[in-house]
């Protein structure tokens, strides 16, 4: 643990852009204890919030290539305001939309610490994700944009609903939270009904139930 920390030390010690996006390594990486290893990383994650606006460009920098994103996103959020951490993600999930990673949930990961209630400019940029080719990208994206009901979500959901017959998780996931949120899918009854999971059926009114529910 000496060593880790002293290493660090050096590094944030240092300064430069590619010391402190170094020192962010260590939130890769996951000892056997994990006692220690929270406290460790609770640490850097405080001497690192110190070091103020420098860490900004490493945070951006380890956002687009590492996945183990909790704690840079927790120093970022502390360092700038609400807009500026929201734009800094929306910018990174833009940049990374479309190209093929090596762990295609890190775009689901990303969106899933974007802070709700979602701004239109975060609704903009998430509706977008409702295409992703990723199961978890997709339902990461349904979540964060129900938070707030409006009607073009609402229609992009119905859609997406009658579109994924190849896949059933995504479906049964839009499905349920329109049974929960008491959504019509009017003007869409007829395709929505062909395209229901197994377990729900549609009211006269186009509300989604499950079979066996009363009401």
């Amino acid at each position: 643990p000496l060593g880790r920390y002293n290493a660090a030390g050096r590094l944030i010690q240092w300064g430069t852009e590619e010391a402190l996006y170094a020192a962010l390594q260590r939130f890769t990486i996951q000892l056997p204890s994990i006692t220690i290893d929270q406290q460790e990383k609770e640490e850097l994650s405080d001497r690192l919030t110190q070091c103020g606006r420098a860490m900004v460009q490493p945070i951006l920098k380890y956002l687009r290539q590492k996945t183990e994103i909790r704690w840079p996103c927790e120093i970022l959020r502390r360092l700038v305001s609400e807009e500026e951490y929201t734009d800094h993600l929306l910018q990174v999930l833009q940049e990374l939309q479309g190209r093929h990673l090596r762990d295609e949930e890190h775009k689901a990961r990303l969106i899933q610490v974007l802070i709700k209630p979602a701004s239109a400019k975060s609704q903009e940029v998430v509706l977008t994700f409702l295409e992703d080719d990723n199961d978890e990208v997709v339902l990461s994206a349904v979540e964060f944009l129900a938070s707030e009901e409006n009607d073009v979500l609402r229609q992009r959901l119905i859609h997406l609903l009658i579109q994924s017959d190849e896949r059933p998780r995504v479906k049964a996931w839009v499905a349920q939270l329109f049974l929960d949120r008491n959504w019509s899918v009017r003007p869409h009854i007829s395709e929505v009904e062909k395209a229901l999971p197994e377990g729900f059926y549609l009211t006269g009114k186009g509300l989604i139930r499950r079979k066996g529910m009363v009401g």
